[in-house]
């Protein structure tokens, strides 16, 4: 392996883990529906809900202000693009400071 590049079970650990993220984000959606399912799905649905990811807990829009549904649509989808500009914007910094413009 040439320095600077990962070893490809890096590679797949990171793949792997994206995955595992992703599912437990689904099956978590499954858990917050108003479905009666059987007893062992119904308790492992209810842990998955643990991974749920929801803006609205973290930043409690309700608390400023009434939203209508179009704006409260509206502001999740901002926080998201904003973030990943946020991202986006640090990555550039890293590379531009650490590997001398080299993306």
């Amino acid at each position: 392996d040439s320095q600077g590049e990962p070893s490809h079970s890096v590679l797949l650990a990171g793949i792997s883990g994206g995955l595992l993220v992703g599912l437990m984000q689904q099956l978590s959606v499954l858990g917050v529906m108003n479905i009666s399912y059987a007893e062992p799905l119904a308790t492992f649905l209810q842990i998955m809900r643990i991974f749920a990811f929801d803006v609205e807990d973290f930043l409690r829009l309700s608390c400023v202000g009434h939203f209508t549904p179009l704006a409260h649509f509206v502001s999740k989808v901002t926080m998201i693009l904003s973030a990943t500009a946020c991202v986006g914007i640090i990555h550039v910094v890293v590379v531009v400071t650490r590997h001398g413009c080299r993306f």
